[in-house]
């Protein structure tokens, strides 16, 4: 929520699941981080992980932090299509310059 987009993120987080029956998929667990995505209807349709990015309100890790990830859940078919439709999102966010990607590119620094 400390961030520039944050308050905005937790009021579409909010309105997408606040009082909603979720569904989550469980990917695993790393250092004591649990991976999931959730869904407001069914896990065909688009994840609330990706609806966030997708408006520039959440974006994916950075390229190492991603292939560590895939490396250490043994490269599962979910999790691989997670990583794919979140880098889909989050070129659309970046491409419209919606949420944190309204100025373009996030420099370097500023990905901490």
């Amino acid at each position: 929520l400390e961030q520039d987009d944050g308050i905005d993120a937790a009021r579409m987080f909010q309105g997408m699941a606040w009082g909603k029956d979720l569904k989550a998929r469980l990917h695993g667990e790393i250092e004591g981080k649990v991976l999931v995505t959730l869904y407001d209807t069914d896990v065909d349709s688009p994840s609330i992980n990706e609806k966030l990015t997708e408006e520039g309100l959440a974006r994916i890790g950075k390229r190492h932090e991603v292939f560590e990830v895939l490396d250490r859940m043994g490269n599962s078919d979910s999790l691989g299509k997670l990583v794919k439709d979140l880098k889909e999102a989050q070129e659309k966010a970046r491409k419209s310059r919606k949420g944190m990607w309204i100025y373009g590119e996030i420099p370097e620094e500023d990905e901490e």
